[in-house]
């Protein structure tokens, strides 16, 4: 609605509470002097009771109108920077949590619904695993298609430190975990094997192609990949629980979808990034 529509529906109904204040205060004037009055036959104190009812309408509609204008910009300016956000940047979620029900929720539906990929990256994915692999084996048997694949990050690969005199060798694992926890002093990387060994263990009998990898490039995120969405999000937690960092769910033909998906095709099909261990 433009600005002149609304000082007109202001005008209206500043004319309806006058008039019709002014018209109430007559009757009343009126029926005082003779309460027997009646207007066009009609007993005066009725008029009183209608025109009365339709001046407090008035004033109500143009108290809230007004209002509604006030902030009115307000909201425009929200949804239109929703709609940016949506439309342009590709965010169509947020999830407070990565391991919140909502979350787990929305991304199992739609594994359930993927009809031409799934493709998950983490450190260890052991959280992935137990929430999703039992739908994915049953998924893969149902649309053969199905490119899945899930790419660990391969604790094989071993980051340099170099503090002058002293040179220390750490996998990228455990860089992962002392960035989170600045207390760990043990490499627990043999974990990921560990979450390998049992996923195996759970697709060979099952006879079907799930793609396992170890990825050799760092990257301080962790994405899944379903189809023409991304759930990502990065390793912000402050100790070893990172179910508690945020999660965005974005388009893959958006902005920052583009170049999520880019980096993790690029990671996940190079033959000296990865490691294809199925």
């Amino acid at each position: 609605m433009n600005n002149i529509s609304r000082v007109l529906y202001l005008l209206i109904g500043l004319v309806i509470f006058v008039s019709c204040g002014w018209a109430t205060m007559g009757a009343l004037l009126e029926i005082s002097n003779n309460p027997n009055h009646k207007i066009l036959g009609i007993p005066t104190n009725i008029w009183i009771g209608t025109l009365g009812s339709i001046s407090a309408s008035g004033i109500f509609f143009t108290v809230s109108e007004a209002l509604r204008w006030v902030f009115d910009h307000k909201i425009s300016e929200n949804y239109n920077r929703l709609k940016f956000y949506e439309e342009k940047v590709g965010i169509t979620d947020f999830f407070n949590q990565k391991g919140s029900d909502q979350a787990n929720s929305d991304y199992s539906s739609a594994i359930a619904k993927a009809k031409h990929r799934v493709w998950a990256f983490g450190i260890s994915n052991g959280e992935f695993l137990s929430e999703h692999l039992e739908l994915l084996i049953t998924k893969k048997k149902r649309t053969p298609k199905l490119d899945i694949c899930i790419c660990f990050v391969d604790p094989e690969t071993n980051i340099i430190l170099n503090r002058g005199k002293e040179v220390e060798q750490i996998s990228q694992v455990q860089l992962f975990d002392i960035t989170r926890d600045s207390r760990t002093t043990t490499d627990t990387s043999s974990r990921v094997l560990d979450h390998i060994k049992d996923a195996r263990t759970k697709i060979s009998p099952e006879h079907v192609d799930i793609d396992i990898k170890l990825v050799t490039a760092a990257g301080y995120v962790s994405a899944m990949v379903v189809d023409d969405v991304i759930y990502v999000f990065p390793f912000t937690a402050v100790s070893k629980d990172n179910t508690r960092t945020p999660y965005l769910k974005v388009t893959v033909t958006s902005q920052i979808g583009k170049a999520f998906l880019s980096f993790l095709e690029n990671v996940k099909d190079h033959p000296r990034l990865t490691v294809d261990i199925s």
